[in-house]
């Protein structure tokens, strides 16, 4: 697990995320997990990247309390091509770091709203 120094949360340790693929990981911060079982309660969870879009979850597992055990897809790095990259034929990069925030909602939509908001510098991405 990779923590933040400031509070407790983290990724899998090692965490690389392969585009246009399925992605299993699992994200841990206080309470996230069965402390808010999603058989009492209603979780949604959403990833997001500044360079990267994601599918929402197709599946988020609660392994213990403070643990939740994500599948997501990964869309391919957006290109973002500069006028002298358009001119030199240069290609996106095909792998590097991207920040991901991830996003846990808990009873989405009621007066119980509750929202824990991730974020997580430097993912490794293999594009």
């Amino acid at each position: 697990m990779s923590k933040n120094k400031r509070s407790r949360i983290g990724l899998t340790k090692a965490l690389r995320i392969i585009a246009n693929s399925d992605n299993t990981f699992r994200v841990y911060g206080e309470a996230i997990g069965s402390a808010n079982s999603t058989t009492t309660v209603v979780k949604k969870v959403v990833v997001e990247e500044k360079h990267h879009d994601w599918d929402l979850p197709s599946r988020v597992v609660d392994i213990d309390a403070n643990t939740l055990e994500l599948t997501a897809f990964c869309h391919p790095r957006h290109a973002i091509m500069t006028p002298s990259k358009k001119s030199s034929g240069a290609a996106p990069a095909t792998s590097g770091t991207d920040d991901m925030t991830v996003t846990i909602t808990l009873d989405p939509g009621t007066t119980g709203e509750d929202m824990t908001v991730c974020t997580f510098p430097d993912v490794e991405h293999d594009d």
